[in-house]
Formats: C-alpha cells, sequence, structure tokens
C-alpha cells in the first residue's frame, strides 16, 4: 500500500514540473455571421485609428512658438515695470505694451511708439 501511494505521489509531482501545453488563442477575427464578432472587430479598428491619431506629433501646437509668445508678453511686462507703467503710471509715462490688464485695456498701446513718454519738454 505504501508503493502504491508513493508512486502516485510521484506520478503527480512529475505532472506539475510537465512542460505546459500551448494555449491556443484567437488573434485575428474574421468576418463571419457573428454579430459580436462582427462589433469586436469594429471596436479593434476604430481603437487602432484612435491610437494612431493620437500618436500624432502635438496635434499641430507649436511649442516654440508658445514660448516665443510667453518670452515676448514677460518682456512687455518687466519693461512697464520698470517703466512705471503699471497702475496708474501709464497716465503719466506712457501708454502700457503688456496685456498685463487684458486685452481692452484702454491704456494700452497700440504698438505704433508715437504714444510713448518721451521725456521733459524743454522750452
Amino acid at each position: 500500500m505504501r508503493r502504491l501511494v508513493l508512486a502516485a505521489a510521484c506520478a503527480a509531482l512529475a505532472a506539475a514540473f510537465a512542460p505546459p501545453q500551448p494555449v491556443s488563442r484567437i488573434t485575428r477575427l474574421h468576418d463571419t455571421d457573428d454579430e459580436d464578432a462582427a462589433d469586436l472587430a469594429f471596436l479593434g479598428r476604430a481603437m487602432k485609428a484612435k491610437s494612431e491619431k493620437d500618436a500624432a506629433p502635438l496635434g499641430g501646437f507649436d511649442p516654440l512658438g508658445a514660448l516665443k509668445k510667453f518670452g515676448k508678453g514677460l518682456d512687455d511686462f518687466v519693461d512697464d515695470a520698470m517703466d512705471r507703467k503699471l497702475g496708474n503710471g501709464a497716465e503719466f509715462y506712457g501708454k502700457r505694451k503688456s496685456n498685463f490688464y487684458g486685452a481692452d485695456d484702454p491704456m494700452k498701446s497700440d504698438g505704433r511708439g508715437g504714444d510713448q513718454y518721451k521725456g521733459p519738454v524743454g522750452g
């Protein structure tokens, strides 16, 4: 009886370390009359198209252009701050260059340069 139990244990142990049988998976759905397979195939194509769209480089966003615009805005703000044009200073020292107070700021320069402070007028 002992030998029979020992032989059964050895057989079970040998079966546990046997190489696994390859698993067959369906890797491609074939066009059939199966409605679920058609739905899954449609979803697979839609997901593939979405992933290709997401892989497009930044979707037309220009990081260097954005950095240039940010730098210009920062430079205009620092110019206004150093020239004392923030707050009510624009009434005394000329109109502002920056968009710090918004695009509809009445004290913002139009960019032509004629509305800037030119210093005291001597007589």
